[in-house]
């Protein structure tokens, strides 16, 4: 399966972490971002093993809020994978990805590992939303 770009997942045991993986940019959240959590989510939500979700991000950033250099639609092209487990990432909103958790079934925590900073100040909504989810 084609790694994700902008995320990391372990989802080995009962707590699965998803991390936002670009420190490099303060972990911003963007199309690319969005359509990768959905993607992860809706594993994470089929998998039985798979009890509780702690969300966080990499380095010493929890999110820089919007992507501002990628908001514009996109899809991840997986066209060189050609086996069964490849996969296609479409970009997706924070309205979809709200849905997503809305409809999850599952506790999601946010563990914010430091700023929220300018946009990612309204990341908060995603921290409410990730309560409201569980």
């Amino acid at each position: 399966m084609k790694d994700y770009q902008t995320i990391r997942l372990d989802d080995a045991g009962p707590i699965a972490r998803v991390t936002l993986n670009r420190p490099d940019k303060r972990n911003p959240i963007g199309p690319d971002t969005c359509g990768e959590l959905v993607h992860a989510l809706g594993r994470l939500r089929a998998s039985p093993a798979v009890r509780v979700i702690v969300l966080t991000g990499a380095g010493t950033v929890f999110s820089a809020g919007g992507d501002l250099s990628s908001m514009r639609a996109k899809t991840i092209d997986s066209s060189d994978e050609t086996d069964e487990h490849s996969i296609e990432i479409r970009a997706a909103s924070l309205v979809e990805l709200f849905s997503v958790i809305h409809d999850l079934g599952k506790p999601i925590i946010a563990m914010v590992n430091g700023p929220a900073l300018a946009g990612g100040h309204r990341n908060r909504e995603i921290t409410v939303a990730f309560r409201h989810g569980a």
